[in-house]
């Protein structure tokens, strides 16, 4: 629904108005790619959680 989507919008890590780059240039080759998607799916897991307890937190407003 539409509490949602603007809670997952709040919940994003950049701007969209943003560039999303790094530092340098080559930081992204640094690392497997394992693990930069490890790190992207922490990220999602969090995201996902505070969703959650948003939406059990309206229950009691």
């Amino acid at each position: 629904d539409a509490s949602t989507y603007e809670f997952m919008m709040d919940c994003s890590v950049v701007e969209t108005n943003e560039s999303v780059a790094f530092h340098e240039p080559l930081e992204l080759t640094k690392e497997p790619i394992w693990a930069v998607l490890d790190e992207l799916n922490q990220v999602l897991q969090v995201c996902i959680v505070l969703s959650t307890r948003a939406s059990e937190w309206q229950g009691y407003g």
